[in-house]
C-alpha cells in the first residue's frame, strides 16, 4: 500500500510507500490540517485521524522530539474531535525508561495505557528473503505506550483484554524463535 509509513530517508523509501519524516506530517508545516471523519488515516498528510504505530530508533533525542510531536498532533486532533491514536513502541532498557520524556508520558492527558514485555517473553521476527524460515532475535524488554484523543479512546479503547491480546501476540513471535545455529545452517544452504 502506497503512503503507508514515515521514514527518515524519503529519497530511498518513497518508492516503497514512505510519506517522509513523521515530523513533517499534519498541520503547521506538515502539509495539512486535522479533518475528522477518516476511518483509515490513509491520508496522514491531510487527515490526521486513524491509529498508527511508532517504532523509532533507540535515541533519547528522537524519543523526546517524537513525543512532543505526538502531543501536538493529538491536541489538534482532539480539538477537531478526530480519532487519533499512537502506539509508541520503544526498547525498554533501564536508561530509556529513566528518560524524562518517557518517565513523564504517563502524565500526558492523552496517555491511555502501556504494556511492558520482558526480553524472554517476546522476539522480533526477521522475514529476510535469504532464509527459508523467518529468524527471530531478542534485544531488550519492549514497552508500548498508547496515546489517544478522546474520540480514539472511545473507538479503540486500551483495555486489559486488548493489552492481554497484544502480550499474546508478542509471545507468539517468541514461540517461532529459531536457534542461531539453525539460521546459520539455512544461510549456508542458500549459498550452496
Amino acid at each position: 500500500a502506497g503512503g503507508s509509513y514515515c521514514s527518515a530517508f524519503t529519497d530511498v523509501d518513497a518508492p516503497f510507500g514512505s510519506r517522509g519524516s513523521f515530523f513533517g506530517v499534519g498541520g503547521e508545516g506538515g502539509g495539512g490540517e486535522v479533518t475528522p471523519g477518516s476511518e483509515t488515516g490513509s491520508d496522514i498528510r491531510g487527515v490526521l485521524s486513524g491509529s498508527f504505530e511508532l517504532n523509532p530508533p533507540f535515541s533519547a533525542e528522537l524519543y523526546a522530539a517524537l513525543i512532543t510531536r505526538c502531543e501536538e498532533l493529538l491536541a489538534r486532533a482532539d480539538a477537531a474531535q478526530a480519532p487519533l491514536s499512537f502506539a509508541l513502541v520503544i526498547g525498554a532498557t533501564a536508561p530509556a525508561l529513566k528518560l524524562s520524556c518517557i518517565a513523564e508520558i504517563g502524565h500526558s492527558r492523552f496517555y491511555r495505557g502501556r504494556l511492558l514485555v520482558g526480553v524472554a517473553e517476546h522476539a522480533y521476527v526477521d522475514y529476510a528473503p535469504r532464509l527459508t524460515r523467518p529468524a527471530t532475535f531478542r534485544a531488550c524488554d519492549t514497552a508500548t505506550f498508547f496515546l489517544q484523543t478522546r474520540s480514539a479512546a472511545a473507538k479503540w479503547p486500551v483495555t486489559d483484554a486488548a493489552l492481554s491480546e497484544l502480550q499474546v501476540a508478542f509471545a507468539d513471535a517468541a514461540a517461532q524463535e529459531q536457534e542461531p545455529q539453525q539460521v546459520e545452517e539455512q544461510e549456508q544452504q542458500q549459498q550452496q
